[in-house]
């Protein structure tokens, strides 16, 4: 078996769920209401112990084998079918689906941070579930009633798996035109709002001017696209693609730091500053600062370079390569 790399504690994961998403306001809704918060608590705890005993010592083991393709057959790391094993049989791969196909039915904000540590111990292997739940979703939302029949409970098992497409174009040409774009004009506003309501707070001021601006430069992208579509110059949002997807997540991100830093500065306000709680939230704080100032900027780059429209990528001639 392989080192184990994977280290995480459960505080971080704590507060996103419990302080900042107040996760327990669901278990009101008839979905969640056979859960509680001990449930919760209990479900994060084998998570870390999943990952540190199956999924993290895996991923050395599968960057020494690697997979294989011979006569016709892909082979996976050994170790992987270990590690599939213990997901489907303790109902890992399906955490958020429907317990009808043999889901277990949690709330989302729960299922992705779990997906979070998952990813974190073993992003290569991770692929492999990731793509049968997401694929199952799909049908399950989408499909005949015969068609959920046939895959739903086989992939939300682990009996069958799935396969891909690319994201970024995913977010263009299909989520991006949700409700005829109002779903993204409306988080764009959100965004927007949240920025100037905030605008002149006295600890992340200079925060909330850089992500008004990321926000209105995250904008600009499906505007262009319009104009794109109209003018056909498809192209042009293919090579952008990625970069808008980049810069819709990370606004997305920066909103979600600031609301944690916020909430963590009116903790402070309750407690020893230089206690394990105040040392954690004067992080939480420093952290949206930092995020902000140094990754979120990244955006304005992204920004400039889609203003350029250009088209090397594609013009290089072949013989180049």
């Amino acid at each position: 078996m392989g080192i184990n790399y994977f280290r995480r504690d459960d505080r971080d994961i704590k507060f996103v769920l419990f302080e900042h998403l107040n996760i327990k306001d669901l278990l009101f809704y008839d979905a969640y209401k056979d859960f509680d918060v001990d449930d919760f608590n209990m479900i994060i705890d084998e998570a870390l112990k999943v990952c540190g005993e199956v999924l993290g010592p895996a991923l050395q083991d599968g960057d020494q084998e690697g997979c294989t393709f011979e006569d016709g057959v892909v082979k996976v790391p050994s170790s992987f079918k270990e590690c599939w094993k213990v997901m489907a049989e303790n109902g890992w791969i399906a955490l958020t689906t429907s317990p009808e196909y043999g889901g277990q039915g949690l709330p989302l904000a729960l299922g992705g941070l779990m997906g979070e540590f998952f990813t974190g111990a073993n992003m290569a292997f991770m692929t492999y579930p990731g793509l049968a739940v997401g694929n199952g979703r799909l049908i399950e939302n989408f499909g005949t009633d015969e068609d959920r029949a046939l895959f739903c409970e086989k992939m939300y098992t682990g009996i069958w798996g799935g396969t891909n497409y690319i994201n970024s174009l995913d977010l263009v040409g299909r989520k991006l035109s949700l409700e005829g774009g109002k779903a993204f004009q409306d988080w764009l506003e959100n965004v927007m709002k949240f920025a100037q309501e905030n605008s002149g707070d006295d600890d992340f001021a200079p925060d909330f001017k850089i992500l008004s601006k990321a926000a209105q430069a995250t904008g600009d992208f499906p505007m262009r696209y319009l104009q794109y579509f109209q003018e056909g110059k498809m192209p042009l949002i293919a090579l952008s693609a990625t970069r808008f997807l980049e810069c819709f997540s990370e606004t997305f991100m920066a909103q979600l730091m600031l609301e944690q830093g916020l909430i963590a500065r009116d903790k402070l306000q309750e407690i020893d500053p230089n206690s394990a709680d105040g040392i954690f939230y004067r992080g939480k704080m420093e952290t949206a600062r930092f995020f902000c100032r140094n990754i979120l900027t990244n955006v304005f780059s992204r920004h400039m370079a889609f203003q350029e429209e250009d088209t090397s990528a594609l013009d290089i001639p072949e013989e180049a390569f």
